[in-house]
């Protein structure tokens, strides 16, 4: 199943939102040169004032504001370009090639991608694969074995294809993100000009840049995605495969695919405390509370469900499964 959410959703927001930030920052220029004109007027009437009443006008001060006031107008004047061109383009390569690098590693090479968008494409083919393979141990290993790695299979190919979608959630804000301060640039460029308002310009710019550490950090994460998958088909052997191999192997990527969720919804939080920027810790708490809840009862019916074949079976790979589990449940719960 090919959901492709790269031309469903991420490719049309990025043509859209680009041309929409483009066209806000050239219609706030007007405004923020006429705030800066009155601004600046306020400025030069202070300092005269106060070096008149205190008998003292600092020119070489002035003159020297007066120059960086004139290149602060030339900047506000062709802001929209400006963010583009030395802000909005270089994260976006930045963000692309250390992307590229990680997801290399990740995808062993063969599976490398060229940007987040390409990443999605090459998670959707890892998963389709995937399925390929757990039909081939249907065909070959037997129906028991089928029904094994069916079980398990389904859990860990939802999980992935969840992992991809928070990727794509996370491609689609941080491309939002960029746009809504290429918009507000003109503004931006006006902050940085006065020393009381110069911080919300550089929060921008760590806000720029915790959003790009979400993409590299989500790439991580979806790298490890793609490497365990390409690890699974090729430690496999699909003709003399066994019941407890097929166990072993899942299990593991079933642990893979909850971490990997985890730290894709915690992304955020993580890339926002290193660029030192404000972040909400909301996602993170919802990720925590959702990720112990559905543990908790996936470990449960894990549990059940691995006693009732046991009894059914008598497979000793059922029973040590059900123990693990159980043992597990009980701490995860505190008892």
């Amino acid at each position: 199943m090919n959901i492709n959410l790269r031309k469903i959703i991420v490719e049309p927001v990025e043509k859209g939102i680009e041309h929409y930030a483009e066209a806000g920052a050239r219609n706030l220029n007007g405004f923020a040169s006429i705030m800066f004109g009155c601004f600046v007027s306020i400025w030069v009437v202070y300092k005269v004032y106060d070096g008149l009443i205190k008998g003292d006008i600092d020119f070489i001060e002035m003159g020297k504001k007066m120059v960086f006031f004139t290149v602060m107008a030339f900047c506000i004047n062709s802001s929209s370009g400006m963010f583009k061109n030395f802000i909005f383009k270089p994260m976006k390569n930045a963000t692309d090639s250390v992307v590229c690098k990680i997801l290399s590693v990740g995808g062993r090479g063969s599976f490398s991608a060229k940007n987040p968008k390409d990443a999605l494409d090459k998670v959707e083919e890892r998963c389709g694969k995937f399925l390929s393979f757990t039909w081939e141990i249907k065909q070959k290993a037997g129906w028991f074995a089928f029904a094994e790695a069916g079980f398990f299979g389904l859990i860990v190919y939802l999980a992935f294809i969840a992992c991809e979608g928070i990727y794509a959630f996370h491609i689609t804000t941080y491309l939002l993100r960029l746009s809504v301060l290429w918009a507000l640039s003109p503004l931006l460029f006006l902050c940085f000009c006065f020393s009381e308002t110069r911080s919300h310009a550089t929060g921008a710019l760590r806000y720029c840049l915790g959003s790009s550490l979400t993409v590299v950090i989500s790439s991580f994460c979806l790298g490890l995605i793609m490497f365990s998958l390409g690890m699974f088909e090729t430690s496999m052997n699909v003709a003399t495969v066994t019941e407890g191999e097929v166990f072993k192997a899942f299990s593991w990527l079933s642990i893979v695919a909850v971490v990997s969720i985890y730290y894709l919804l915690i992304a955020q939080e993580m890339a926002f405390a290193i660029s030192g920027a404000q972040s909400s810790s909301l996602i993170s708490g919802i990720a925590g509370a959702s990720i112990a809840g559905l543990a908790g009862v996936a470990m449960k019916r894990g549990g059940n469900l691995f006693a009732n074949v046991a009894k059914l079976t008598g497979s000793s790979t059922y029973k040590m499964g059900g123990k693990v589990v159980g043992s597990f449940l009980s701490k995860f719960r505190g008892d």
